[in-house]
């Protein structure tokens, strides 16, 4: 398992767990040797990383066992839950067997980290800041995976948003010149792309970009997820 300063966190986030925990629950009595495992993903039994995968399944409660794991109750709850409240509760309590993600999620909530990331785990945690340059953008990229895969936006919240400003469109119809414009970019940062839908502004120094750069991987991953729900659900 991870480790920075004297704390501990998995290799692997909360989906990715997920996913490796849905390949034993599909198996015959939702068990499987660590053997078997390691040949459907391709890994070396006793390879390093084979370990850090199993330490961390363990970590957050989905599997249990050694050489055979067998899916926890908390892991068949996560791969195969009885109602959407079922799963956001087990979300919920996956992630909070780590108590990195819910020291960092308690003073960030599910917003995006912010550049200052670094200096935050340095402070927080108590460590050298060389260990937290060095640590900091595996420990965003875990976080910011598990954290938009446990909390992700409620249709609600969406449609607070969203309904008002459709309902108001049509109550108001608006010529092309009347169309509401995009933001405009803060002082001091740059703008990738900006429309109604989304806004992606990054502030114009070498620290601030390299962090969003830290943060592509993490999003792609939440992306593809979504793309994967979206395509399953599409199939039923």
């Amino acid at each position: 398992m991870a480790k920075i300063g004297t704390i501990r966190y998995p290799d692997v986030s909360v989906p990715e767990a997920s996913k490796y925990t849905k390949i034993i629950y599909d198996f015959p009595t939702h068990s499987m040797s660590v053997k078997m495992l390691t040949e459907k993903l391709n890994l070396s039994t006793r390879g390093g990383w084979t370990g850090m995968i199993l330490y961390s399944l363990k970590s957050y409660g989905l599997v249990e066992g050694r050489g055979v794991l067998r899916t926890t109750e908390l892991g068949e709850k996560l791969v195969n839950p009885l109602s959407a409240q079922e799963l956001a509760v087990t979300k919920e309590t996956v992630f909070n067997k780590i108590d990195l993600w819910t020291k960092i999620r308690k003073d960030y909530g599910e917003k995006a980290l912010s550049s200052e990331f670094c200096s935050y785990l340095a402070d927080k945690l108590l460590i050298d800041r060389t260990i937290a340059q060095s640590k900091y953008e595996k420990v965003a990229k875990l976080y910011t995976e598990s954290v938009t895969f446990c909390f992700p936006p409620t249709p609600s919240n969406l449609n607070d948003e969203g309904g008002r400003r459709k309902e108001s469109l049509m109550e108001n119809p608006q010529t092309p010149s009347q169309q509401v414009p995009t933001p405009r970019t803060p002082s001091g940062t740059v703008s990738y792309g900006s429309s109604v839908d989304y806004n992606i502004w990054v502030r114009r120094d070498l620290k601030s970009i390299a962090f969003v750069e830290s943060q592509i991987e993490a999003i792609k991953s939440w992306l593809k997820f979504q793309k994967d729900q979206i395509v399953e659900e599409q199939k039923s």
